[in-house]
């Protein structure tokens, strides 16, 4: 990619997720990151800059691009001028495919906050092999969907491998607190699901809608996700559905298929200040390894699976958080691009954020405060 202009855009600044992103970008990276903020309104965000020098004050000459998704020239013109863009301009099953293909055009780097996978469907179908071809890295759902799902798995997955040199044969996840608020634009992204004609409400059963159509066969079998209530032993807690589990365990499922694709290997209104100050989370998730391998004289062979635990905690989901995963999953291509692509063996394509970023990611949210940790259950 040649020398842009700016590391980073943020496209969707004066909508509620963009902003507090911005914050977010304002107080952390206050120096050595070259961005601009972008929207379809100028007086808008005029706003949000001066929101911004409140907090860092030689954000005064901040730049500010007019774009809009219905306008295909000036989403061209704004990601040409940007190694990387984060979206935040939602609902993405009616505003975020020219975005993506303008990219693809110029060459750009993609990162969003969608949890709609009817939207992430499409944009495989169409963009995928182009990306993978052309070396730009296409990462959806980058948020609280589907960060800490994945990670996690991630997490008990390498564990497992590492300390017992065992393959995962599954995992499960269980939301142990969660206090959090919605927006607006929430709203309508799923409304947008609903009345998706393709990938949508049909589609969300199928839990390998996401998977590659070529290792398919040899990622767990899909299966339908229906609400039950039921105690968990490993959890020591009663468990029924989460909402987000569809949608987190398709990025799952995806991760996976990608990993054997590469190389084998088996696995603007909103809630107040003041709740989303208030907003925690914790999650859990528990990997089960195969059985060990028959070994003669081996004192374990007959212990059964190994079983690990990740846990992952951390601020308000919906926003404080995202904006979080968002920012710093931008800066695994800003800053350490060269690493993501030698680590994690990737060209390019529509990946998921473990695949993607894996490790680097995991160390750069750990540097931020958020609590990612692992061990034996």
């Amino acid at each position: 990619m040649n020398k842009r202009e700016f590391d980073l855009v943020l496209y969707g600044a004066s909508g509620f997720t963009g902003l507090r992103t911005c914050q977010y970008i304002a107080r952390t990276y206050k120096q050595g990151v070259r961005w601009a903020i972008a929207g379809r309104s100028i007086p808008k965000l005029e706003q949000v800059r001066e929101k911004l020098v409140a907090i860092d004050p030689s954000l005064s000459n901040l730049e500010l691009i007019k774009a809009d998704a219905s306008n295909t020239e000036s989403l061209e013109a704004m990601t040409a001028r940007t190694k990387v863009v984060i979206s935040t301009v939602g609902p993405f099953l009616q505003y975020g495919e020219p975005l993506v293909a303008a990219c693809i055009k110029t060459g750009t780097h993609y990162i969003d906050s969608t949890g709609e996978t009817p939207f992430v469907y499409n944009i495989i179908r169409k963009y995928h092999d182009e990306a993978r071809n052309k070396n730009i890295i296409l990462v959806p759902q980058c948020g609280f969907d589907s960060v800490p799902s994945e990670l996690g798995t991630k997490l008990v997955v390498d564990f497992l491998r590492k300390e017992y040199n065992l393959p995962t044969k599954s995992a499960k996840l269980t939301v142990t607190k969660l206090r959090g608020a919605a927006s607006g634009g929430t709203f309508a992204s799923l409304m947008g699901i609903l009345d998706a004609k393709e990938g949508g409400i049909s589609a969300m059963v199928d839990q390998n809608q996401l998977v590659p159509e070529d290792v398919a066969s040899k990622v767990a079998p899909a299966k339908i996700s229906m609400p039950t209530f039921y105690y968990d032993y490993d959890f020591k807690q009663w468990q029924m559905y989460f909402i987000m589990s569809s949608s987190n365990e398709k990025m799952v499922k995806r991760s996976h298929g990608l990993a054997i694709e590469s190389d084998g290997s088996d696995l603007s209104a909103g809630p107040s200040d003041e709740s989303i100050a208030k907003g925690h989370f914790t999650i859990k998730v528990v990997g089960e390894s195969s059985l060990p391998e028959n070994v003669p004289g081996d004192s374990t062979q007959d212990a059964g699976p190994v079983k690990a635990v990740a846990v992952i905690q951390g601020t308000e989901p919906g926003y404080s958080e995202t904006c979080r995963y968002l920012v710093e999953g931008a800066m695994c291509l800003v800053q350490d691009e060269d690493r993501v692509r030698s680590e994690n063996k990737i060209t390019g394509g529509v990946l998921t954020p473990a695949f993607a970023f894996g490790q680097i990611l995991v160390d750069r949210l750990r540097s931020q405060n958020v609590q990612l940790t692992v061990s034996k259950l």
